[in-house]
């Protein structure tokens, strides 16, 4: 293998880390806002679960990051150019969150709106970041000038950029739940374990399906990935 082979192999490698934790992560915000204040201390398990992992997950994110401007400085620039409206996004939603988490767990003031605050984000993050895959895959990007440049119009009426969206928050909660749900387990919490076990047995079916409409809408430009 070439040095450029061990480099997207090490970036692959983190990056599918990061995919793994940060679903969980963003999941277990988002299931600690829906069940806040209630008594069967699902929140109290998705609470604690947040708690020493959010801090983690962003170390991989910033691995990739750094990596892949060391690796392949060139690619970076380009996809700095064309996705800087979804990175935006991406950069702000995560500030946000980890914001207000800082202050939900140093603040006794205005607990629930913070942590509803994250539980959105953490919903929505996902879904960015998956998008981004449509964008990689070819027919949303154009040369014009020497300079490449988002067809944003086309992304956005697109059908597949919204299956992904779908697919995505699926998996976050799909993860999540099932995580929950032996995390509640190993806590004792029977009631939190039941609750999640449901979920995530709903949850399933529905990821199924969205992971197969992607690649029902996938566009022609992408039949290179098609199974």
């Amino acid at each position: 293998m070439t040095a450029a082979m061990w480099a997207i192999l090490l970036m692959w490698t983190v990056l599918l880390i990061y995919a793994l934790a940060a679903s969980v992560d963003f999941g277990a915000g988002f299931w600690a806002m829906v069940f806040q204040g209630r008594s069967n201390g699902a929140a109290v398990i998705a609470n604690r679960y947040v708690s020493p992992l959010w801090e983690v997950t962003n170390v991989f994110l910033v691995l990739f990051a750094v990596g892949f401007v060391g690796f392949f400085p060139q690619a970076a620039y380009t996809y700095g150019n064309i996705l800087l409206v979804p990175g935006s996004l991406i950069l702000i939603l995560l500030a946000l969150r980890g914001s207000f988490l800082v202050f939900a767990y140093t603040t006794q003031k205005n607990v629930s709106l913070l942590r509803t605050v994250s539980g959105i984000t953490g919903l929505l993050l996902p879904g960015l970041f998956v998008s981004v895959l449509p964008i990689s895959e070819g027919g949303f990007v154009t040369l014009s000038g020497g300079h490449y440049q988002m067809l944003l119009g086309k992304l956005f009426t697109s059908p597949i950029e919204y299956a992904y969206l779908v697919f995505g928050v699926a998996t976050e909660l799909f993860l999540s739940s099932l995580l929950m749900s032996d995390y509640s387990q190993s806590a004792g919490n029977q009631q939190a374990y039941q609750l999640y076990q449901k979920l995530a047995k709903w949850l399933g079916p529905i990821t199924l399906l969205s992971a197969l409409l992607v690649q029902i809408l996938m566009p022609a430009e992408s039949n290179w990935m098609q199974i």
